[in-house]
């Protein structure tokens, strides 16, 4: 198959892809929703309208984009709700010393983040020994507030858990008791334990379907809510382990760019432009295929050698060195298919030539007769000899019909 043929089935054939492509990715997809639980988040299991309500009290709500540490201020609530990157040991240990020192931490539990298969607020409860476990409600169960202070005024609340919180099997020490706050049919919702002996205090929520965008605004959820986190000066949200850093703005644009380049339409223009010049490079360095083979000059026929010779002895007259020349290429081979040594003077092997058997003996005899007397005449070769013939009898002798010279090529040709 020739190179051009096979260049056209693959332009063919990258036509084909990019219709498909345009066709599974031609119509705007929607943009899926953010699932961290994160007060920069609007989708439905953010906390962006938790930070509202939050602000709109006073309780002064803020962010914090870098890893916890001990020497942080106590004088606020730290917030880790269902965090999605994951929670060093060295991060959980200064945890536990800021708690320690005074501090008053909320962590909210639940089910695993995207693309992990732990909860990654399992190890930060229990360090502080509380552990969560998945459970199953009925549509009749009922949502009870333990804690008088946080009941008051509230008639209903909506809180579609499917995790709760209980003591860890073992021990740990400088942490107290796990009160009940929430409970639902004998499971605790939410709890809250001392810490130390400089009044820290964690709070432990079994999950986030209280507190997401989409029920926070259910019946007294955002009243509950808004007592479970205030407390103290303010309240932080910790968004570093939501994927939030600071500086990590430049290395978070590129995955952004290159998502673009396939949901909007600019950029699968871009696409198909790189495509289109991938294919003129391929077709400009490279051809595909095997390489053609270079063709061979046509063979000249006999006659023509023939002729070519006649040509040479007719523009040779008066040359004594050419005729010699001559007369020796005619002994060399002629002298082989004869039985006869091509070294022995020309008039010795003019006479043997003519003496030898063969049809073809008196012909070849003739041509080479007629050559190596004329060499003879005109010189030895070698630029010595007497002068021979005029120019005017040269070419009575030299211009021979060519079929007398055709047998000599043909049989040299052959061999």
């Amino acid at each position: 198959m020739k190179s051009s043929r096979i260049e056209l089935i693959l332009a063919l054939g990258l036509t084909a892809i990019l219709v498909v492509f345009g066709l599974a990715y031609g119509a705007t997809r929607k943009t899926p929703d953010d699932t961290r639980c994160s007060s920069f988040v609007d989708g439905k299991r953010g906390l962006h309208a938790l930070y509202l309500v939050l602000d709109a009290i006073d309780a002064k709500p803020r962010r914090s984009m870098s890893a916890p540490s001990a020497a942080d201020a106590t004088t606020c609530t730290l917030v880790l709700a269902q965090p999605s990157e994951p929670v060093t040991k060295r991060e959980t240990a200064q945890l536990v010393d800021w708690v320690a020192a005074g501090g008053r931490l909320v962590v909210v539990g639940g089910p695993p983040a995207t693309g992990s298969f732990q909860s990654y607020a399992a190890s930060v409860l229990g360090a502080f020994g509380i552990r969560q476990y998945a459970i199953t409600r009925r549509a009749d169960d009922e949502t009870r507030i333990a804690d008088a202070a946080l009941a008051e005024g509230l008639r209903r609340i909506e809180w579609p858990a499917t995790w709760a919180v209980a003591p860890g099997a073992d021990p740990v020490p400088r942490a107290g008791k796990l009160e009940e706050l929430v409970t639902t049919e004998g499971r605790c919702l939410a709890g809250r334990l001392a810490f130390g002996d400089n009044g820290g205090e964690v709070v432990a929520v079994a999950d986030a379907g209280l507190l997401a965008n989409e029920s926070l605004g259910t019946l007294d959820n955002a009243v509950l809510a808004a007592r479970l986190f205030t407390g103290r000066d303010a309240v932080v949200f910790d968004e570093f382990h939501q994927g939030f850093q600071e500086g990590a703005d430049g290395v978070r644009l590129l995955p952004v760019l290159a998502a673009m380049l396939f949901d909007t339409w600019p950029g699968r223009a871009l696409l198909v432009i790189a495509a289109a010049g991938l294919v003129f490079l391929a077709g400009a360095a490279v051809r595909l295929g095997a390489p053609e083979r270079e063709k061979r000059a046509p063979r000249r026929a006999l006659s023509e050698h023939a002729e070519a010779l006649g040509r040479i002895f007719e523009t040779a007259a008066a040359r004594r060195e050419t005729l010699a020349i001559l007369a020796a290429g005619a002994r060399r081979v002629v002298g082989p298919r004869a039985g006869i040594a091509s070294s022995l003077p020309a008039l010795d092997f003019t006479r043997r030539l003519r003496a030898s058997p063969g049809r073809c003996g008196s012909r070849r005899c003739h041509g080479t007769r007629r050559c190596a007397a004329s060499g003879e005449r005109h010189g030895d070769g070698r630029g010595r000899g007497e002068p021979g013939r005029s120019e005017a009898e040269v070419p009575a002798w030299r211009v021979t019909k060519s079929a007398r010279w055709q047998g000599a090529f043909r049989s040299r040709s052959r061999r």
